[in-house]
């Protein structure tokens, strides 16, 4: 049964993230060349060369115009600045559903070419207090479903890396040191989660480039980080999961096809997989049988590989994208095995394979960042997915452009629009440090 979290499907808690072309950079970007490239500064007068010029040459004049108009805005939002709008509440009351903000990319480094994790020399790197935008770290792919969620997000930097995170209850401490609350961050439910692993999180060190990882030693929650890890810094194509994820579903919907049923596309790209083995007595085991509920709720001896075949399909399903979901799958495991063979000791090795080999020790290429919304308690972040990798930060959030708030009907629009909220800027919060200009 999959976990209550405490967290409001509501607000969905997870930050997601649309990303496309602002007005401003469409104005700057397309609008002003062809102003420009019309107006004949050698006479100061306004050229009139469409009434004279043939109707082919005029075409051919504002195809180019528009060609170089939309090179200027994809360079513009590849490589400098692009906007994001944020549609749900893990970051209130610092960030409120319906904001519309700018992410600098330049700062953390853009990518080389578009859907490529290759990026140009990074001016500085994410610190502690900063809010960050990042594709998901986890699985985005909902069974059932033709669509992937594949969204960016946004959290607020709350340690980086080779520093120890724990919490307890509504208090965070960083290497030991507790990290206040953001004067806009709320707990809404007073820091009081379903789930004990999450509202009393143990302490966790976050990996540092360099760091080498040896899964054996791990326990359920750190083997299901360095899972996430292992994917962000050996991503599938993300053009591939651009189109499956995008395209794709535009066009089956176009076309009124059938969704795809029972078909986790996440397998086109992802190259780690989880898997177990079962030792007795120190005798491997996997052909022991276990008891498998039907659709029914009816209980089946059923082979051990049946079990394993189902828990790999759960683990493509965001909905269960969370440490916490496994390790109610493997404790529940354990337990029956014990029931089953009393007396015996009852062993499970958990293991991670990467492109079909399996992975004793890892080397940690890039370093990592422990990420957390403002809204501690309607917000899937780091306690649930773990480590963002260096390799999925993405922008700097800057400013806020434009605010919406979804309450007020369109018709009201001129009391729809937030308009304190619009040119403020998104400013750092250290908890360590508070800084004296933040308001």
């Amino acid at each position: 049964m999959t976990p209550r979290y405490g967290i409001s499907r509501n607000g969905d808690c997870r930050v997601k993230i649309h990303e496309y072309p602002s007005a401003g950079n469409v104005f700057l970007t397309a609008y002003l060349p062809i102003v420009f490239s019309s107006i004949d500064f050698s006479g100061g007068q306004l050229s009139h060369s469409n009434n004279r010029r043939s109707e082919q040459a005029g075409i051919f004049r504002f195809g180019r115009e528009m060609t170089s108009a939309l090179i200027m805005a994809l360079i513009f939002i590849v490589y400098v600045i692009q906007a994001f709008k944020i549609p749900s509440a893990s970051m209130e009351k610092s960030l409120l559903t319906g904001d519309f903000l700018l992410g600098l990319k330049f700062l953390y480094g853009s990518p080389v070419v578009p859907f490529s994790y290759e990026k140009f020399p990074k001016m500085v790197n994410p610190q502690p207090g900063e809010v960050v935008i990042f594709e998901y770290p986890g699985n985005d792919f909902e069974i059932g479903s033709s669509d992937f969620l594949n969204k960016d997000f946004i959290k607020r930097c709350v340690a980086g890396p080779g520093q120890v995170v724990a919490a307890k209850g509504r208090r965070l401490f960083i290497d030991g040191k507790e990290f206040s609350l953001p004067p806009k961050g709320q707990y809404i439910r007073n820091g009081e989660l379903d789930y004990p692993g999450i509202m009393d999180f143990a302490p966790l060190r976050i990996p540092k480039k360099g760091d080498t990882i040896t899964v054996d030693s791990l326990g359920t929650r750190e083997f299901f980080f360095l899972r996430n890890l292992i994917e962000q810094e050996n991503p599938g194509s993300r053009f591939v999961k651009f189109m499956e994820g995008t395209v794709k579903p535009f066009w089956r919907k176009f076309w009124k096809m059938r969704p795809l049923e029972n078909q986790p596309l996440a397998h086109s790209f992802s190259r780690v997989k989880i898997d177990f083995s079962l030792f007795i007595d120190g005798q491997k085991a996997d052909t022991a049988t276990i008891r498998l509920r039907d659709v029914f709720g009816q209980e089946h001896p059923s082979p051990l590989q049946l079990y394993k075949r189902q828990l790999e399909y759960s683990l493509n399903d965001s909905r269960r994208d969370s440490w916490v979901w496994l390790e109610m799958q493997f404790d529940g495991l354990a337990e029956q095995l014990k029931e089953r063979y009393p007396g015996k000791k009852v062993t499970i090795s958990k293991e991670l394979y990467l492109n079909g080999k399996r992975i004793m020790t890892y080397a940690v290429k890039n370093d990592n960042y422990f990420m957390m919304g403002d809204n501690r308690d309607d917000s899937m972040d780091s306690r649930y997915w773990g480590y963002l990798n260096r390799n999925f930060v993405k922008a700097k959030a800057f400013i806020l452009y434009f605010s919406l708030d979804s309450t007020i009907p369109w018709v009201e629009l001129p009391v729809k629009i937030r308009w304190d909220r619009i040119g403020k800027l998104i400013r750092s919060w250290n908890g360590l440090h508070p800084p004296a200009y933040y308001k």
